[in-house]
């Protein structure tokens, strides 16, 4: 490990800065066994489940469906649309 100076901390720092922004970006990207991605936005949560994107608003408003809204965006973890779509399953009636 390297010795840093005082005069080089704010350098450093942006370095470490943009490392984790970096890894957050490859988080959110991340996939599961291959196939799908941890978090969604409104449009790929919409194409996921097949809907329409007014549909989809229309689940947040009638609190059907959980998401996240960490800013001005709306997101969709896929764990939680996986948990609508199975809440949402009828039962065979044989």
């Amino acid at each position: 490990m390297e010795n840093i100076s005082f005069d080089e901390l704010p350098s450093k720092i942006g370095e470490i800065l943009e490392y984790v922004k970096s890894l957050e970006e490859k988080i959110d990207n991340l996939e599961i066994n291959g196939k799908s991605k941890l978090k969604y936005t409104l449009s790929e949560a919409a194409d996921f489940l097949n809907l329409k994107q007014k549909t989809l608003y229309n689940l947040i408003h009638n609190n059907e469906i959980a998401y996240c809204k960490p800013s001005k965006k709306i997101y969709f973890l896929h764990e939680d649309l996986m948990a609508y779509l199975k809440n949402s399953r009828c039962q065979s009636r044989y």
